[in-house]
């Protein structure tokens, strides 16, 4: 019985030795980071960037003396693109005994798995999500503590100026923002929306439908019964992708801004003729300026994968895990409450530019590409930052600034309503 009692007093022992090891560093300190990635669902043609960006952040920590004593491991979890799989991704990844972890892609997605992130008092470091909710999202789980979600991205509040100052520059006024019905849709229809009526004196009509929507007809025709300058859309890839096919099957012509979530070529795999129907439109993603740090990245990411397309919140994945690494190190802890603490003094020169977090755990950023999609491809032609757009590409800057028609396939209904009354008149006149 003495030896049966000495045994297990052994393996409780080493059971227990890698949590001394989580806040000392009198021996080597393996690090777990988990990633929620939509492997799956309406943002899966964006998951292969995110996996590549955090593969190549845990090799770069791996390999960075800075981190000596460190080891970061890995671990990939499938979202689906939905809140319940995101909640089941955050489940296994709690389960598995991750540190902390990067993502999720999608607010709603990201606000689900953060409810199971709160009560097992692990750190999440959002990517990709940008919705204005998650700034008031409660991810405390002891009054005074710093909070368990945060993000590299900056919030939708700021995306939808931008949103706004473009169909502005565009001398539009009407506009249609077409959402899906989420907190990523509605948070960001709601900024664009009262951005532009503050600041153009036009109105915006709201037009949302559900995530798992696959006929646009219907929501096209509302659309279009609305005359809109600009139709600004505030979609996923998958769907995103048959919302613009239709679009231009019901001879919309006119101006198209899409915002993050379509703004990467990876949309034009989706269905077929999706990149035809979106040549002209203008994309409007989070983005870096020049700096070393972000060209350096953008060189690694290149050199690793050079078979890589699309760069979609790229940068910020690998952000995320260098910011979460960062606070393990300033703590020399992985316990999550020493994560946390940690988190909001992180500063650094990262893949896309200046990194910081303030009080609410968001992202200090507010540097926007705006793009133009021509001939199946996707280029830059203006930034954004709060100075306003400054444009690169003079001979596009001219045609968006053009004189702008509602872009209907035919002339509004108010037009032929006014001819069937002149002709009625006239009739009238001369009999």
């Amino acid at each position: 019985m003495k030896r049966i009692f000495f045994i297990t007093l052994m393996i409780g022992a080493l059971m227990l030795a890698p949590a001394a090891a989580n806040s000392s560093l009198d021996q080597d300190v393996t690090v777990k980071v988990g990633l929620l990635t939509p492997q799956t669902g309406g943002l899966s043609a964006y998951s292969g960037g995110f996996e590549k960006a955090a593969a190549l952040a845990v090799s770069d920590l791996n390999n960075d003396s800075a981190f000596d004593g460190y080891t970061f491991e890995l671990s990939v979890y499938d979202t689906a693109t939905t809140p319940e799989g995101s909640s089941a991704a955050m489940t296994a990844a709690v389960d598995a005994g991750v540190h902390y972890v990067v993502g999720a892609a999608g607010s709603s997605n990201t606000m689900a798995a953060a409810a199971v992130a709160v009560e097992a008092g692990v750190p999440m470091i959002s990517y990709a999500s940008t919705s204005p909710a998650i700034t008031l999202f409660d991810d405390h789980k002891v009054a005074g503590d710093e909070g368990y979600l945060w993000r590299t991205p900056p919030s939708d509040a700021l995306q939808g100026k931008v949103l706004a100052d473009l169909a502005n520059a565009a001398g539009v006024t009407k506009m249609v923002v077409v959402a899906l019905d989420n907190a990523y849709g509605t948070g960001l229809a709601n900024s664009t929306k009262d951005n532009f009526e503050a600041t153009s004196g036009n109105s915006a009509t709201i037009v949302t439908y559900a995530e798992t929507q696959t006929d646009f007809a219907t929501t096209v025709q509302t659309v279009l019964a609305e005359e809109p300058g600009v139709v600004v859309a505030i979609s996923y890839a998958t769907d995103g992708s048959l919302f613009f096919v239709e679009l231009d099957a019901q001879g919309y012509t006119g101006k198209v801004i899409g915002a993050d979530g379509v703004a990467d070529e990876g949309i034009f795999s989706e269905s077929t003729g999706t990149a035809d129907a979106m040549e002209g439109f203008v994309l409007v993603k989070p983005s870096a300026a020049a700096a070393d740090s972000v060209t350096a990245f953008q060189e690694a990411y290149k050199a690793a994968y050079p078979d890589a397309s699309g760069d979609i919140y790229t940068g910020e994945t690998y952000d995320a895990v260098k910011a979460g690494a960062l606070a393990v190190k300033a703590g020399a802890s992985t316990d999550g409450d020493k994560i946390i603490a940690n988190l909001g003094a992180v500063s650094f020169d990262g893949a896309t530019g200046s990194i910081g977090f303030d009080e609410n755990g968001d992202s200090t950023a507010g540097f926007y590409q705006v793009s133009k999609v021509a001939s199946g491809a996707i280029s830059a032609v203006a930034t954004w930052t709060s100075a306003g757009l400054s444009w690169s590409d003079a001979d596009f800057q001219s045609s968006w600034e053009a004189s702008s028609s509602s872009g209907l396939p035919f002339p509004g209904a108010g037009f032929i309503f006014s001819l069937f009354a002149v002709a009625i008149l006239a009739r009238r006149k001369f009999n």
